[in-house]
This record gives structure tokens, sequence and C-alpha cells, in this order.
């Protein structure tokens, strides 16, 4: 992956031209959805693994960040009351502030098995609601994921307590 990213930057111009296209549909794709009445709006880029970055943290502050910058102030200039949050599985901790600086409002998933959860969330909550931080990769059962759940997030605000792989909820027919 490593070496990708390095074709990647050495290819600044090229790289720049590209992600231009998608930051550009990206901002127009947001728009429709703010337009039809969707008021959370998630991206789904995904910048972590288990244990890092999937990429270098200058790569994503040099390459994604500015277009990050430019689309959130954009929807937010116009749509001021519309909510923005990237998803991001994984360890994603190094780039925490960058995602604050440009303007998320959110943080999906937060990750147990990648982050010291209390300390993310004293850490940030003034600045950024994280979501997510009951796993199903530590949990086999909805009970265990409900206990484990509640441990995780005891006394924790700025966090949306719930499930880290999927945006779901289990269902009991009455």
């Amino acid at each position: 992956m490593q070496k990708v990213w390095r074709k990647f930057a050495g290819r600044h111009r090229k790289a720049q031209v590209l992600i231009e296209k998608v930051a550009t549909f990206t901002l127009s794709f947001a728009r429709a959805h703010i337009l039809c009445g969707v008021a959370l709006l998630c991206f789904y880029d995904d910048y972590g693994m288990q244990d890092r970055l999937q990429i270098p943290p200058r790569i994503f502050r040099e390459f994604f960040k500015p277009w990050w910058k430019k689309i959130i102030t954009a929807l937010r200039e116009e749509f001021p009351e519309s909510l923005f949050f990237p998803h991001s599985c994984g360890r994603v901790g190094e780039i925490i502030p960058d995602l604050i600086e440009v303007g998320f409002d959110v943080l999906y998933p937060l990750q147990p098995e990648c982050h010291d959860v209390a300390e993310v969330v004293a850490r940030y909550q003034k600045q950024m609601t994280f979501w997510g931080t009951i796993s199903s990769q530590n949990y086999s059962s909805g009970q265990e994921r409900r206990s484990g759940g509640r441990n995780q997030t005891q006394n924790a605000s700025g966090l949306v307590a719930g499930q880290c792989d999927a945006l779901s909820f289990e269902y009991h027919r009455p």
C-alpha cells in the first residue's frame, strides 16, 4: 500500500486532478441529498486500518484535507443546519484534529479495538461527537454487545453509543 501512495504522491498534478473530480462530484452529490431533505450526511472515505492509517497523515493533509475543507465549508454556508460525518473505521486518531478542523461534526465509528474510547472522547468531545464504540468484533451475541457497550460508554458525553460495524439495530418482532 505504501508503494501505491508513493506513486500517487509522485504524480502530484494527476493526483490533484483526480481528487478534484471526486471532490466536485461529492459536493454536488451532497447538495442534492440535502435538497431532498437529508440532514445528516455520511461520507465514506475510510482512512483507517486496525493498527494504523491506510495512508500517511502527510498524504491525507496534502491531498484530501484541503478538499474536505472546501466541501464542508461550502455545504455549511449553504445548509448551516446540516451535519456531516466521515465513516472511517480503524485507527484514525492521528487525523481526528484534521477532521475537526475541516468541519466534520461526527466521527463514525470510534472502534474500541483501535482507540482508547474514554481518552479520545475526553480529549475531543467539545469539538466533535463520536458514534460507535460497540463492536461485534469482540462480542458474539447481542447481549454481549449490549453489556460491553455499557462498559465502554459509562459517563461519556460527546458520544452516540452504537454498533461500530453497521448502522443497524436488532429488531425483535412483538
